[in-house]
């Protein structure tokens, strides 16, 4: 079996979340918190998307894996764009999706899996892979209205596929997780909540 040792971001998170939007959620009427609301944002995209296996900012992504014994490799952080690149210790190549006449030699990627043609002869390989955008669309509202809504009695399949209603769910997330670090609270009881628990269930 595959082993996938690390799995890290390449890129840091970015605040999703328009600032002035956060302030308002807040009741923060000043500028001198502007720096550590950011930064709270970014470790709260960065709790969420671990908590659920999805990534929620598009960005890059390394995962290394070693005793390469399968034919496929499950990316465990998705929705996958494209992958960037794929690379083998003690072999000579490193080919990428968008050399497509080489790579198809190699491999296919179906959602957020990579099948290989043939097994990299190497027990290492490191992956560079770009995922993100769950909502399909930006987290913050166009009304720039704040939801007070945590759907947690819901169809899942109902709740993922209507976009609006999963931004919404992912902003009202982030924006109580964000109240919580300013406290100086945990934030154990959000990612504990229904709605997360069916987020993570859903993408497994």
């Amino acid at each position: 079996m595959t082993y996938i040792e690390k799995i890290r971001p390449v890129d840091p998170p970015y605040n999703p979340i328009d600032l002035q939007f956060i302030k308002n959620f807040l009741r923060i009427d000043h500028n001198y918190d502007d720096k550590i609301l950011d930064n709270l944002a970014c470790a709260a995209v960065e709790y969420l998307e671990n908590e659920i296996s999805q990534a929620i900012i598009i960005r890059d992504w390394n995962i290394t894996c070693r005793n390469i014994n399968d034919n496929y490799i499950r990316i465990p952080i998705g929705p996958v764009q494209t992958i960037k690149y794929i690379k083998c210790r003690n072999y000579n190549y490193i080919f990428s999706q968008n050399d497509i006449e080489k790579s198809k030699k190699y491999f296919t990627l179906e959602g957020n899996v990579i099948y290989f043609h043939c097994l990299p002869n190497s027990s290492y390989l490191s992956i560079i892979y770009t995922a993100g955008d769950i909502c399909k669309n930006n987290i913050t509202n166009d009304d720039n209205t704040i939801p007070n809504t945590v759907y947690n009695n819901i169809d899942i399949d109902y709740f993922i596929n209507d976009r609006n209603l999963f931004s919404s769910q992912i902003q009202h997330i982030l924006l109580n997780m964000i109240a919580n670090m300013y406290d100086g609270k945990s934030c154990d009881d959000i990612l504990k909540s229904d709605s997360v628990f069916k987020m993570r269930n859903y993408f497994l």
